[in-house]
């Protein structure tokens, strides 16, 4: 069962938003620039509301993206209606990530999971290091693996972790009106968790 409650075109504008201003506008993924620009990428939306139709969304989504993949570098899939902490959903995405090793695609496809609440293990519940993977909407971000090895290959093994670095001390160093401009005012959304799940 599905229900639309609010406007996809607004979810995916929200998304779009939040990429533009935060995810690029403060270099927190230094990759994603060309990709971006040549506009290479798709935000989709499921509004499933039970996590066995958003599992078979998501499938369909992964699908689709290994068959197009001369016009995809990227894609954000959206799951407004899930509306639930991120522990859950983090399980839900390990759950597709688990799908796409059965299906013999983890050598073409990887997932990094975003969540209006995602928090670092080890880390403080309102510490500014968990806003490099905040959302304004829980998603699943589609990778090409060949694409994140060639980063690695070029980059160094140890990529990840300076890039982690640097966007931790980039967000510590914004004043607290800086960071409500440039990064809460666009993660903010109708989006909450259901019953204090």
């Amino acid at each position: 069962m599905t229900k639309l409650t609010e406007n996809n075109a607004e979810i995916k504008n929200a998304i779009k938003l939040w990429v533009d201003n935060v995810v690029l506008g403060l270099n927190l993924c230094p990759f994603a620039h060309d990709i971006w620009k040549e506009g290479r990428w798709e935000i989709a939306v499921s509004n499933a509301e039970d996590n066995g139709q958003r599992f078979r969304d998501a499938l369909v989504a992964v699908e689709s993206f290994v068959k197009n993949k001369k016009e995809r570098g990227t894609m954000l899939y959206v799951f407004p209606e899930a509306k639930e902490n991120f522990i859950k959903f983090y399980n839900f995405s390990a759950m597709v990530e688990e799908e796409i090793r059965q299906l013999g695609l983890q050598d073409q496809v990887q997932i990094v999971t975003f969540h209006p609440e995602f928090r670092f293990e080890g880390e403080k519940k309102e510490s500014r290091g968990n806003y490099v993977n905040r959302s304004p909407y829980p998603l699943l971000h589609f990778l090409w693996t060949e694409e994140v090895t060639r980063v690695i290959e070029k980059k160094g093994e140890k990529i990840g972790e300076k890039v982690a670095h640097d966007n931790n001390q980039k967000l510590l160093s914004l004043s607290d009106s800086e960071f409500e401009d440039m990064v809460l005012k666009f993660i903010r959304s109708s989006w909450q968790v259901k019953n204090n799940d």
